[in-house]
């Protein structure tokens, strides 16, 4: 009986071991008009942004796009 609840109490630990090793990230998407701003401005302009946190390590990744700038902004 000793045997067995020290083969589920190891595996319970490397479960949990392996639950934390893996990585967690979030995942963030943003639609960027004109429309969305307080208060609504009409342009052409639009874009994209999109941002991953990588929560086990603190890295945080972006990637924004825009398209149909005036020119001079």
């Amino acid at each position: 009986m000793q045997r067995v609840l020290t083969l589920a109490m190891a595996g319970v630990f490397a479960l949990l071991v392996s639950a934390q090793a893996q990585a967690q990230t979030i995942n963030l998407t943003a639609a960027l008009s004109g429309g969305n701003e307080v208060p609504g401005v009409s342009t052409g302009a639009a874009g994209t942004a999109t941002a991953t946190l990588n929560a086990t390590t603190g890295v945080l990744t972006y990637r924004v796009e825009v398209y149909n700038m005036p020119v001079g902004t």
